[in-house]
């Protein structure tokens, strides 16, 4: 064994380029790939929000509150608390209490028969332990924002009824009226 025969054995030529032949079910398979995804991306980006917007005023809000992170400090979780009830009041019933203080709110509130007086004192207490997390900086436990994330949807479940109610009777009045 000498050392030119080794090196013969390890130089190849270089060979020219080769054209892979693929058949032309591959190509067909690839065409329905990006069709599948394209279709899956108009669903999930364009009809799914269709669906999403559909959802009630009401709807939403329960599922803001239900998504409400209990673990965020106590002025965080009473700020984002009283944006997502505020803002019901201002679609549902048309009470603008953003920028309103505690006496303003508890004000308009007792103008409006949506909901019993148990439930507006309810709700004004509420907002009064928001203010002194939020103002005062006072840590709320978990348990009482739990209590009332509790209270509040069944306040609003009750001003739901009660619009549901008023919408039914409104309607029958233009069905008779007709």
């Amino acid at each position: 064994m000498n050392g030119a025969t080794l090196i013969d054995d390890e130089l190849r030529d270089i060979q020219g380029f080769q054209s892979i032949m693929l058949p032309d079910s591959v190509y067909w398979i690839l065409i329905g790939l990006v069709v599948i995804i394209v279709v899956y991306c108009l669903y999930k980006f364009v009809f799914a929000k269709k669906a999403i917007e559909e959802l009630t005023q009401y709807q939403i809000v329960m599922q803001e509150l239900d998504n409400l992170d209990m673990n965020l400090d106590s002025k965080n979780f009473y700020l984002t608390y009283s944006d997502i009830v505020r803002n019901y009041f201002l679609c549902r019933l048309e009470l603008n209490l953003f920028d309103k203080t505690l006496n303003e709110l508890r004000f308009m509130l007792e103008k409006e028969d949506a909901f019993d007086l148990q439930s507006k004192n309810e709700l004004v207490n509420i907002f009064a332990v928001a203010d002194m997390a939020k103002f005062a900086r006072k840590n709320i436990s978990k348990e009482l924002r739990e209590e009332h994330l509790s209270k509040t949807k069944n306040i609003l479940d009750k001003i739901e009824s009660f619009l549901e109610e008023k919408n039914n009777k409104e309607e029958l009045l233009e069905a008779v009226e007709v």
